[in-house]
């Protein structure tokens, strides 16, 4: 029996990714095309012969619980006083303000060049600008 490469890098994707999920996977050849189909559950059209077995599934070496896989924050974590946050916070405002201009330029002068692929992008920047300044007030 042999395999064609396109059947042999889909049985190496399903072996792969079955170590990641869990399902069960189906082969259909349909008898009229001979195409191959994968599927995770059994398609047993009346005129074609049943389903093959499925794939062996390959569990996980190590399954961690999802509490396990958090990480929990040391306890001497380091702070930064009030008015130093502040401080920083007017920073990254500011930033974000000038940002916002040049933004705003940069779309005028792409509206003056009727740039339409330059015209979306700094529409998007200028709304992204906005909601992040937004959301830092």
């Amino acid at each position: 029996m042999s395999f064609s490469s396109k059947e042999l890098v889909l049985a190496l994707v399903l072996a792969t990714l079955s170590a990641i999920g869990h399902c069960e996977v189906y082969k259909r050849v349909d008898p009229i095309t001979g195409h191959v189909t994968f599927t995770n559950f059994p398609v047993m059209p009346k005129d074609s012969p049943p389903a093959e077995q499925p794939a062996p599934i390959v569990k996980p070496l190590r399954k961690e619980s999802r509490a396990a896989s958090m990480t929990v924050a040391p306890t001497k974590f380091p702070t930064v006083d009030q008015s130093e946050q502040k401080r920083r916070d007017a920073d990254r405002l500011q930033i974000l303000k000038d940002e916002l201009a040049a933004e705003q330029i940069a779309l005028a002068k792409a509206q003056q060049k009727n740039d339409s692929p330059a015209l979306h992008r700094h529409r998007a920047n200028v709304a992204a600008l906005e909601r992040e300044i937004v959301s830092v007030k």
